[in-house]
């Protein structure tokens, strides 16, 4: 950081009402304008403020346009680095919000706002200093009743703690590969809040995150700052003290405040701080409560405190309720010295999941979990050659299943087999995304739902919690890469033996099979994916869903099935066709609804004849061309023949092709453009292309909801060089919004050189950062990069290189004529 020591980091001091009139005067609005936030008494009541840490902390309750509540902090006097430290902190919280993990805050918005812009707003009577501010969505903190009853929930359901637990640890793993610590972890902090119909808790109140930590460990404010931390700390409930670290604690209770808590810790790291707390909370929770701790009315001595320590990692080493090995990461998490990192502490639960939940459940030896498979996975197993021919038994099916799942992986995929498996019968994508539990063994993923019970062939909608279905099968071979991230989820499962039947057997076989069979729900119920798809991300994969089931609609209403004229001689050079309409209406049939609207619309769907001859005349260069439909009559079956030429049609149902010399003509099969290849193939990269995208969940979030802080615009002084006007102001803008900036004019107004002159301020402030430059066409990038370079000299008038630090790529997608 520098010489702190000559930077002012706290700027003047700021009383409660000064901090009130800077609330009214900027804080009403999001940074942009465009959110209102009013007081929690409604509009033109006064700002409901806290005093948290005068002169320096304070908090607020707002309301948002929805009603819904919302916490501003606002930390008062911040000079110029405390600006920086905390512009850098909220960009981070505001990128970690955006993956909607359930341990973390949610962070709607925050930013900095100069003294300069105070003073001009309110007066110069106003005490000069900066203001930094970070707003999220308000939940209830607990209080001191609602920690033992929380306490008393968690004990009560031990596989849905460890479940909390693990949420915790993986919440806390994201800060810190930010490099933001939490340094106030105890129960008071969390936030509780319902998951469904289980109770759930998430991290609260940063404000002893790293930003006041940096702050006020800096050399100019150490006595002082000091003084101030431990007074924060314990204005708190005194039980806090119960979870904090020992090298906290030595800083807060022994007669020597004023040092520093690593430098009295040998080092420790502020996240191992938080590994410390969070493995005391885990152990109230599991062993029920702290019934010998020291009494939080009075301050405990550090001896005190210790020998409480000791007793509890000795009780989560020796608890029946404990499992060995959770017992004994929480013992290493409590130790005084030496903890393992957060990552670390996710490595060990994932690795024993399995185990600790079996101890906790109490599982034993049982009867095999009970699966069926339908018919489409005899087809598949045969066309496979994983059995000997279609003549199989039903015995020889089910064994060569059971051999494949027995001690298969149990996961949870929350988007179903959509991602991967081939979706050659034409199924919805929801149907497909309903098959989300998955066994994965050796040879196959097999992606299974619970079995709806049937009764004289009519379904009741009874779903069976013990008896689930086969839906489809992704053999690994095949499908390795895109398995490769549904293997490797954190929390896995094996199971122990499966016994599997066809669908087709009689029901009261099936009934008498059930009875006393283990619940499968059970099971995949303590393998439910942490952080599941919010509600607005599913809404966005719904939307790419249909953009792409629509066009993969519209490319089958362009395919056709006919059949050869029995005229037509093989080994000709013309073929007649016709128009076979009722295998067209089988095809429809067995697709998916919009593909069926296409299909049998005739105002959407020109006859046979008439549409080839509109394509031809249309584009010479594209010719249709043949496919054979496959024996299984699969919708989607394709074997290219040839291209071939249109010479006439005849009527509505009957086109003459030419070209056919030496081609064996099918007797029936599918007709549709030649050009129609190339979009198969885009349809089937942009399916690709929108799985990896939903997965990015950052930037999903992102493109649902921008969100964007402004910083200080004193950095950027000269930024715009040459530019006047609206364009220089464009550059500053450009340069102090954080997360997201969008720029909008007709072509010719200058986007291209107020984004090349953006860049090249950013450049020259930071010549070591790294910044990618796309743009939806070669000539567009060209030219601003030629731009870009001739400001940074990389290159000279003529476009000819020259000596420079600067160092860039130019990345094609494809390969340029």
């Amino acid at each position: 950081m520098g010489n702190i020591h000559d930077i002012s980091v706290l700027g003047g001091q700021m009383l409660m009402s000064d901090v009130d009139a800077v609330v009214r005067a900027f804080l009403m609005t999001d940074e942009a304008g465009t959110t209102s936030y009013q007081p929690i008494g409604g509009e033109g009541a006064d700002p409901d403020g806290v005093e948290v840490l005068p002169t320096l902390l304070y908090r607020y309750l707002q309301t948002d346009p929805d009603n819904l509540a919302v916490t501003l902090q606002v930390f008062a006097g911040v000079g110029e680095l405390g600006a920086q430290l905390w512009e850098q902190e909220v960009r981070v919280l505001l990128r970690v919000a955006s993956l909607q993990h359930p341990a973390l805050p949610e962070v709607l918005n925050g930013g900095h706002i100069s003294a300069d812009r105070i003073s001009a707003r309110l007066g110069s009577g106003h005490p000069h200093g900066s203001v930094a501010y970070v707003r999220t969505l308000a939940d209830s903190l607990l209080g001191a009743d609602d920690i033992d009853a929380v306490t008393d929930v968690m004990h009560a359901d031990l596989v849905q703690t460890l479940r909390q637990f693990w949420l915790l640890t993986d919440g806390l793993s994201i800060l810190h590969d930010a490099r933001i610590a939490h340094r106030n972890l105890w129960p008071g902090v969390l936030q509780a809040y319902k998951d469904g119909d289980d109770w759930a808790v998430r991290l609260g109140r940063f404000e002893m995150s790293s930003l006041l930590s940096n702050l006020l460990r800096a050399n100019s404010v150490d006595a002082s700052g000091h003084e101030v931390v431990r007074s924060l700390y314990l204005s708190q409930d005194r039980r806090s003290l119960r979870y904090a670290p020992p090298e906290r604690l030595r800083f807060l209770l022994e007669d020597d405040p004023g040092s520093p808590e690593r430098q009295r810790s040998g080092g420790a790291r502020p996240d191992q701080g938080d590994v410390f707390s969070l493995g005391m909370i885990a152990a109230e929770w599991f062993i029920g409560g702290f019934s010998d701790a020291p009494d939080p009315s009075y301050e405990p001595t550090v001896t005190e405190m210790e020998e409480f320590r000791e007793k509890v990692r000795h009780q989560v080493r020796t608890s029946q309720a404990v499992p060995t090995a959770l017992g004994a990461l929480l013992d290493d998490m409590l130790d005084p010295v030496s903890r393992p990192t957060t990552a670390e502490v996710l490595q060990r639960l994932s690795t024993n999941y399995d185990g600790i939940v079996s101890r906790l459940q109490g599982v034993g030896e049982s009867e095999p979990h009970l699966l069926l498979y339908l018919p489409e996975t005899r087809t598949n197993l045969v066309d496979w050659g994983w059995v000997g021919d279609a003549a199989a038994t039903d015995a020889e099916i089910s064994r060569v299943i059971e051999q494949d799942l027995r001690g298969a992986l149990v996961v949870e995929s929350p988007e179903g087999a959509e991602p991967y498996v081939t979706n050659w019968r034409g199924d919805t994508p929801e149907k497909l995304r309903q098959a989300k539990w998955v066994l994965v063994g050796p040879r196959a993923a097999w992606f299974c739902r619970p079995y709806e019970l049937n009764v004289k062939a009519f379904r009741t909608g009874e779903l069976l919690s013990n008896v689930f279905v086969i839906s489809y099968v992704a053999v690994r071979d095949r499908a390795r890469e895109r398995l490769k991230g549904l293997e490797e989820v954190p929390l896995q499962r094996r199971v122990g033996s499966v016994h599997v039947e066809s669908n087709k057997i009689a029901s009261q076989v099936l009934e008498r099979l059930r009875r006393g069979r283990p619940d499968w729900t059970d099971l995949f119920d303590t393998v439910r994916q942490p952080v599941p798809l919010s509600p607005n991300e599913q809404s966005f994969a719904q939307a790419l869903d249909f953009l792409l089931e629509y066009q993969g609609a519209q490319l089958q209403a362009r395919t056709y099935a006919f059949q050869r004229d029995p005229s037509s001689l093989q080994g000709a050079d013309t073929v007649v066709l016709r128009w076979d309409r009722e295998r067209d209406r089988k095809r429809r049939d067995r697709l998916p609804a919009l593909h069926a609207k296409l299909l049998g619309d005739p105002l959407l769907r020109p006859p046979f004849a008439q549409f080839f001859e509109e394509v031809s005349q249309s584009d010479e260069e594209s010719m249709p061309y043949l496919h054979m439909d496959r024996d299984d009559g699969s919708p989607y079956a394709e074997s290219r023949v040839g291209n071939f030429r249109l010479i006439e049609t005849r009527g509505e149902d009957t086109v003459v092709l030419g070209g056919l010399s030496r081609v064996d003509v099918p007797e029936q099969g599918l007709l549709s453009p030649a050009d129609d290849s190339g979009t198969r193939i885009a349809i089937r990269r942009q399916a690709d292309a929108r799985n990896e995208l939903v997965r990015n969940r950052i930037l999903v979030n992102r493109l649902i909801k921008p969100v964007g802080i402004r910083s200080a615009p004193d950095r950027w002084e000269g930024a715009a060089g040459n530019l006047e006007g609206e364009g220089a102001q464009v550059v500053i803008d450009m340069l102090c919004h954080q997360l997201v900036y969008a720029l909008q004019g007709p072509p010719g107004s200058g986007k291209t050189e107020v984004s090349s002159q953006a860049v090249h301020a950013y450049l020259r402030s930071d010549p070591r950062a790294r910044v990618l430059v796309s743009a939806q066409s070669h000539y567009a990038l060209d030219n601003l990069a030629v731009k870009i370079l001739s400001k940074l000299g990389v290159i000279n008038d003529d476009g000819q290189p020259q000596d420079s630090d600067f160092l860039s790529i130019r990345i094609y997608s494809e390969a340029r004529p």
